[in-house]
């Protein structure tokens, strides 16, 4: 008994125009100067001392509100980052802290919901 081993490649001109990620981002640098606080909420001032200590994080953000290929829309996404900071206000007291930082989008499709579909009967979005 023979067996018969077939193959299909994809050159690169057949995926020329499919995009990448459904939700279109943009990469940057930054030492940023502020931000709020993920422990206690409040606004915080990111110690930074050039060039002895320069905090910098690469963030992503949203270009796009809508997203490719799929129905939806494109939500900011975030990730904490631990800097040392100065509490604003009276408060001098340097510490470490969590910050968000712009990391990326989602894409949240236009129908789904939270709750489970019921099973049975004809559903048709």
């Amino acid at each position: 008994m023979s067996s018969t081993l077939i193959s299909r490649s994809l050159d690169s001109s057949q995926c020329r125009d499919t995009p990448s990620r459904l939700c279109k981002t943009r990469y940057n640098t930054t030492a940023p100067m502020y931000g709020v606080s993920l422990t206690s909420g409040q606004p915080v001032t990111i110690v930074q001392k050039f060039p002895d200590l320069l905090q910098q994080v690469v963030f992503e953000v949203c270009e796009s509100s809508e997203c490719d290929v799929v129905r939806g829309e494109c939500t900011q996404t975030y990730v904490p980052y631990l800097f040392l900071v100065i509490p604003l206000g009276p408060v001098t007291l340097t510490g470490q802290d969590y910050v968000l930082v712009e990391s990326g989008c989602v894409c949240k499709p236009k129908y789904a919901t939270d709750k489970p579909r019921e099973t049975g009967g004809n559903f048709i979005p």
